[in-house]
């Protein structure tokens, strides 16, 4: 008995078994961390492409606000177009196969296309905004509402522009 502890006890190393079940979790942490990362970054992707998506949107929509607040003179609303006549020149915003267009030159968006773009007057009442004009009801509002898409995500911002008269002002000096 004596010659077999003595023989256990000068082994050195690790059995089989024992390496065996090392190997197989490490091979299981290592592909739950694969998993993990593999199934975030996809999370990320699609979340960042989002953001890209509703910050073009925040831009166009900004940009045509920023154009009725310069123009002089809104021309024309239809439905899909606007006509603002901004110093001398004219500007004609319209939609063609998910283009923005302006002046007839497409305002590059990178992936987003176009959907919808509505443009209305808003009229305002005794009781009520309406869309339809009258020679009682005054202009309330102009509003944009616009609808993109970017591949497989669709966002819808709806922006209402009011109309102001310029603030004429001497400086203070």
């Amino acid at each position: 008995m004596n010659r077999l502890s003595k023989s256990v006890r000068e082994e050195h190393g690790y059995t089989l078994a024992e390496l065996l079940t090392v190997f197989a979790v490490a091979g299981l942490l290592f592909v739950m961390s694969l998993w993990v990362w593999m199934f975030g970054q996809e999370y990320i992707n699609r979340w960042s492409r989002s953001v890209q998506s509703i910050n073009k949107v925040h831009l166009l929509s900004n940009s045509l606000t920023d154009e009725m607040f310069r123009a002089s003179e809104i021309k024309q609303i239809r439905e899909s177009e606007l006509t603002l006549m901004i110093g001398d020149s004219l500007r004609i915003y319209t939609t063609k196969d998910g283009k923005l267009i302006r002046n007839n030159q497409p305002i590059q968006l990178g992936e987003v296309r176009v959907v919808n773009l509505h443009f209305h007057r808003i009229y305002r009442t005794e009781t009520e905004d309406v869309f339809e004009p009258d020679s009682m009801n005054k202009l309330f509002a102009t509003s944009i509402d616009l609808q993109i898409a970017l591949r497989e995500d669709t966002l819808t911002a709806f922006r209402m522009v009011y109309p102001r008269k310029p603030i004429l002002w001497e400086p203070i000096r």
